[in-house]
């Protein structure tokens, strides 16, 4: 309260917000994806400024988490018979997207999106269907942007579109990159590795931790 009153104040005078906090309280904090179910089903400003200030400006629970480095997952190491770049680790990312310009490979379809992701290993991937990965390059220097748009079915059955808007950087090793975003208050950061891409560019097979 002596960090967060304000926000803590609105929230709970917010019948929808109020009742966000109350469904996160009965869930078992390590379920990510029952989590996020719940945040997006009352997602609101208030919701977000009491995340903000309690998880990520105060970290009032200590959290401390950190990207795992184990299991490494290589990177592809070559391309078309080419020694994997980052430019053209770019390229793969932006795979289809319409008007990907310069950094586009041979055999960009021109699609509405990059890429659609068709299965996963992440729990996730059941939870939220229909999703549409969109990698473009930023205005200014080396990073690009990352906007996943997918489908989230709430806690009372409805089904709601979602965007998210992710910084991405190149790291040292061609195929690396790391990922930023602020969703509903809390930054999240991710380590994605290019593992496969089909030299037509028909599939793809993304790492991330």
């Amino acid at each position: 309260i002596t960090k967060c009153g304000p926000c803590i104040t609105k929230c709970l005078a917010d019948e929808n917000c109020k009742a966000c906090i109350s469904a996160l309280d009965k869930i078992d904090t390590r379920d990510q994806v029952a989590s996020y179910r719940t945040v997006v089903s009352y997602e609101s400003e208030l919701s977000r400024d009491f995340s903000l200030c309690i998880l990520q400006k105060n970290n009032i629970f200590g959290c401390s988490a950190t990207v795992p480095k184990i299991p490494y997952v290589k990177p592809l190491s070559s391309f078309r018979g080419k020694e994997m770049s980052k430019d053209t680790a770019k390229g793969i990312m932006i795979g289809h997207l319409e008007g990907c310009g310069d950094a586009a490979l041979e055999g960009c379809r021109e699609l509405d999106v990059s890429w659609k992701v068709t299965c996963g290993a992440n729990v996730a991937y059941d939870q939220f269907p229909s999703q549409n990965q969109l990698f473009y390059p930023s205005a200014k220097g080396d990073s690009m942007w990352y906007d996943p748009v997918f489908r989230v079915e709430t806690i009372d059955k409805r089904n709601v579109w979602c965007k998210r808007h992710y910084r991405v950087r190149s790291e040292k090793v061609p195929g690396t990159f790391r990922f930023s975003v602020l969703d509903n208050g809390v930054t999240s950061d991710e380590f994605w590795t290019i593992v496969d891409c089909a030299e037509d560019l028909s599939r793809v097979v993304f790492h991330y931790a």
